[in-house]
């Protein structure tokens, strides 16, 4: 991923979810572990974790890019 997504809406989007994890939402209907939300202008990535609510933590498993990001040169 781009620089500018990483330290931008990557990092923006985790900070959310640090506060609400309950704004992502189940991998699968019926569990609530592992879940996934969505990141960046028009949803560019995608963050798959696990959520414990009890130590307060996610661990991301995965990071996608859902489309081609278009960023402006630096």
């Amino acid at each position: 991923m781009p620089e500018q997504v990483r330290n931008g809406p990557l990092l923006e989007r985790l900070l959310q979810l640090l506060e609400s994890p309950g704004d992502a939402v189940p991998e699968r209907p019926g569990q609530s572990l592992v879940r996934q939300a969505f990141f960046g202008k028009d949803d560019q990535g995608m963050l798959t974790f696990i959520v414990n609510e009890q130590a307060e933590t996610l661990r991301i498993i995965d990071i996608q890019r859902t489309r081609t990001a278009t960023v402006a040169p630096v």
